[in-house]
């Protein structure tokens, strides 16, 4: 049958068996069919990152998977790390334009701009835009793996959920055009599933006036704000705005630690 979507089937279903070395092939889905005792045979390779999660300690592979028109998606289970009790803690500021600045002054993704503009570019439903939208993903993976969780404890971020809604001043036509391929959610998910993985504590903090509230004076107005830089009209402090957001972030992550 051809259809479309994912099918997830439980071990009821059907078996996985991953073989150390195979010639062609290294991982075997088995699956069940109408005619008792036979069953479909799908060959397949282990890719890097399962035979990483299968390399950790205490891994075990789960029995089913999910199929879809051009993907296979296996589980892997592992145990939860024990969060570190020393080390730094930084909040990243997650962005359209620079995905990810940090409370330490750093810039990740500088380059999703042009990513996000080419969805846009794209024809909705087109093969083009599928591929721009894997080249995100793909990004957003390799962005966030640059992040130094081998000397961190924790990592704030801010609360993103609802920005796509609602009406603002200031969000128009361009913002919400701009805002589209923002996968905000996906970010956030993958942070936080990152810093499980490295036993660092994920810590999510209210985004309101962190980009708006200057870090010398605490002065929070709007005008503080133009774009992607910041100047305060209290004291004058200028710096850029994602920068400012990642260190009121980094106040407001501290004090949720205690």
């Amino acid at each position: 049958p051809h259809f479309t979507g994912a099918a997830v089937l439980d071990a009821k279903f059907v078996t996985v068996n991953v073989e150390e070395r195979g010639q062609f092939f290294d991982v075997f889905v088995r699956l069940s069919t109408l005619e008792k005792g036979t069953r479909l045979t799908l060959p397949t390779k282990a890719t890097v990152v399962l035979r990483k999660w299968l390399g950790m300690p205490g891994a075990q592979l789960i029995q089913g998977c999910a199929l879809s028109e051009d993907s296979l998606v296996l589980w892997v289970e592992v145990p939860t790390p024990t969060p570190r009790a020393e080390g730094a803690v930084i909040a990243v500021d997650l962005g359209m334009c620079k995905l990810v600045a940090t409370s330490e002054g750093e810039f990740l993704g500088t380059e999703f701009r042009a990513i996000r503009d080419k969805i846009n570019r794209r024809k909705l439903g087109s093969n083009g835009r599928r591929r721009a939208q894997r080249e995100r993903d793909n990004f957003v993976g390799y962005v966030l793996n640059r992040l130094p969780w081998g000397r961190l404890r924790a990592i704030g971020r801010e609360d993103l959920r609802g920005i796509k809604h609602g009406k603002k001043p200031g969000r128009g036509r361009s913002y919400r055009r701009a805002i589209a391929p923002w996968v905000h959610r996906q970010v956030a998910e993958r942070l936080d599933n990152k810093a499980q993985e490295n036993g660092v504590l994920p810590v999510v903090y209210e985004a309101r006036g962190t980009s708006r509230t200057c870090p010398v004076c605490n002065r929070c107005e709007a005008a503080n704000r133009k774009g992607e830089f910041f100047v305060c009209v209290g004291c004058g402090h200028a710096e850029d705005a994602d920068t400012v957001g990642a260190r009121n972030g980094l106040a407001r992550t501290l004090r949720l630690l205690g």
